[in-house]
């Protein structure tokens, strides 16, 4: 139903491979989390840029705590601010 592409000028993102009815669950993935004070050494790995925050907390006060996702979803942008409804 969707795969890892390279984007052009953007790196991989996660495209549909068939045309998807709104409200088709695409995946179940973990979550993990991590506090604002462990920011400082995720910045230093490759991890960073598959980390989240959630964008109303992230504007309210930039320090905040993080989210990774693991499979597909890693790959997917925006993703918190839809699953949370911000």
């Amino acid at each position: 139903m969707i795969e890892i592409k390279k984007i052009p000028g953007k790196g991989k993102g996660v495209v549909a491979k068939i045309l998807i009815q709104k409200g088709t669950l695409i995946e179940a993935a973990p979550v993990g989390s991590f506090s604002v004070e462990e920011w400082t050494l995720i910045k230093k790995t490759e991890i960073f840029k598959y980390c989240f925050v959630i964008p109303s907390d992230y504007r309210e006060n930039q320090n905040v705590d993080g989210y990774i996702v693991f499979g597909f979803s890693s790959f997917c942008n925006h993703l918190l601010s839809k699953i949370h409804g911000l």
